[in-house]
């Protein structure tokens, strides 16, 4: 067997003789920097700066991820029935408009006017970048331009935050107008290189509804929430534990820095080992669990050093545990429909990240108010905890759900 060598680097580099393959990962760094720019900073300058109350972001962030994950379906038909480069564009169009909305918000109306069409924005062009990078892919190389593209995407999550600290020296006025530009720098990309080919259907593939007659698939669907729930923490209530340890809105941009710096260091090695001994459903219990007991100790934290410990045991847990989940999606779906049954997996994070964001900033203000700081963490605490035993369960009475 040939021995598998990863240079990312170099890799990178190679796709240069194939420039639609290269812009795709161009593409991707793109569109990652621009969302890890704004979305760290929401929180805490909504919070702080404009006064709004943690629960009203809180829910705002969840209208996001709700409208975003929940109607990737929409993107997707609309790109089977006009292409992927009308879909795409629009979509990476009204994200742009929606973080220039955000960077210049100072009311309600136009903070949830922002975030909801940068949710919409999400939708449209999720799914098409998807088709384009299998319609550009040969199989045999996906595995390994997968990979890449993950590289690059935690690479771009640690440029992102680390040029909002910049940008914050002028306002955020001038995070929200970059952010939007990076998009609108993507629809020349994606003018310019992508293809506009619509997928090939076939009579035998299952319809819509064949979906809700699997079983095991429904109910993994379901029970994921409640690690999306734990996920998106990340989003709400970390950044602004983090201003309130420092007193600085900057905190929260180093927090991302770190979390994706780590992943960038750590995922492809230590999972690669992981996976010689322990089968890929149980990474994802154990890495839940790890996750859970960052987010746990993630408020006891008085210091920012220790707060940045327990961020670390967090995306410990999420980089061992998040790419099991499309391999183990993919295992119990419908193999002519799995873009279908991907995009439906989606709900998961629409609903229990949705959920996450909106209780994630209530329980935060709650604790607050009735001086029980550690209300949320608890909470998260057992919810997480939950949810692994209910993976454990779940593969217990399905073993046929497994993937090796």
């Amino acid at each position: 067997m040939a021995k598998f060598s990863f240079t990312p680097l170099t890799d990178f580099l190679s796709y240069r003789s194939r420039p639609e393959l290269f812009t795709l990962l161009i593409y991707d760094m793109i569109t990652v920097t621009g969302y890890t720019l704004m979305m760290p900073l929401i929180s805490v300058h909504f919070v702080t700066n404009v006064g709004f109350s943690a629960a009203v972001v809180g829910f705002a962030l969840a209208v996001r991820q709700i409208i975003q994950q929940g109607l990737t379906f929409i993107g997707g038909m609309l790109s089977d029935r006009y292409g992927l480069k009308p879909v795409l564009c629009t979509g990476l169009i009204i994200r742009a408009i929606g973080f220039f909305i955000l960077g210049f918000a100072d009311e309600i109306s136009t903070f949830y006017l922002g975030l909801l069409l940068a949710g919409l924005g999400g939708a449209l062009f999720d799914a098409p970048f998807q088709a384009a990078t299998i319609y550009m892919t040969r199989p045999e190389e996906r595995r390994q331009f997968y990979l890449l593209v993950n590289y690059i995407g935690s690479t771009a999550a640690t440029i992102g935050p680390l040029l909002a600290i910049i940008l914050l020296f002028f306002g955020f006025r001038a995070v929200g107008i970059v952010s939007g530009l990076f998009f609108l720098m993507n629809v020349y990309v994606a003018l310019r290189y992508f293809p506009n080919r619509r997928p090939n259907t076939t009579s035998d593939s299952p319809p819509f509804r064949a979906i809700f007659s699997n079983r095991p698939f429904l109910i993994f669907v379901a029970l994921m929430c409640g690690y999306w729930f734990v996920v998106m923490q990340i989003n709400i209530t970390f950044p602004l534990f983090a201003e309130q340890l420092t007193g600085r809105q900057a905190s929260a941009s180093v927090l991302y820095t770190f979390s994706s710096l780590l992943t960038l260091i750590l995922q492809y090695f230590v999972v690669r080992w992981l996976q010689k001994y322990f089968m890929t459903h149980q990474l994802l219990i154990a890495g839940t669990l790890i996750m859970t007991l960052g987010t746990v100790f993630v408020g006891s934290a008085q210091h920012f050093s220790v707060f940045l410990f327990w961020i670390g045991i967090y995306t410990l847990g999420y980089l061992i545990s998040r790419p099991m989940i499309d391999i183990l999606i993919a295992h119990i779906s419908h193999p002519k429909a799995l873009g279908l049954y991907v995009g439906f997996a989606n709900f998961s994070m629409g609903i229990g990240g949705g959920i996450g964001n909106f209780v994630g900033g209530w329980l935060y203000d709650l604790g607050n108010q009735h001086a029980i700081p550690a209300l949320p963490w608890i909470s998260f605490g057992v919810i997480g905890t939950l949810s692994a035993w209910a993976l454990w369960r779940y593969y217990k009475t399905n073993p046929q759900a497994i993937a090796q």
